[in-house]
Order: C-alpha cells, then structure tokens, then sequence
C-alpha cells in the first residue's frame, strides 16, 4: 500500500528507525493482559 519511493527513503507512516527498548515492549505486554483481565473482569459481572 506504500510506494517504493517512500519505502527506500523511510518516509513511511508503517516504517520505523530505530527498535523499540526492552522497557517499552514490556510495557506494551503489561497494558495489554491489564486491560484484557478489566476486559473479562467486567464480562464475567454482566448479567446474561
């Protein structure tokens, strides 16, 4: 969906230059599974 263009010179909203630290993928996996444990917290007092 990007032209080559903007692919070789990294001008790309889907490109990236530098590599995410080890902190931020952490804390990346730690606001995912907090807010999946929210999500099944307030599915499971719905009631059905």
């Amino acid at each position: 969906m990007q032209s080559p263009i903007s692919a070789a010179l990294g001008m790309s909203p889907f490109g990236t230059i530098s590599v995410p630290s080890p902190l931020m993928i952490g804390y990346a996996v730690f606001y995912l599974v907090l807010m999946l444990m929210m999500a099944v917290s307030t599915f499971n007092q719905r009631d059905l």
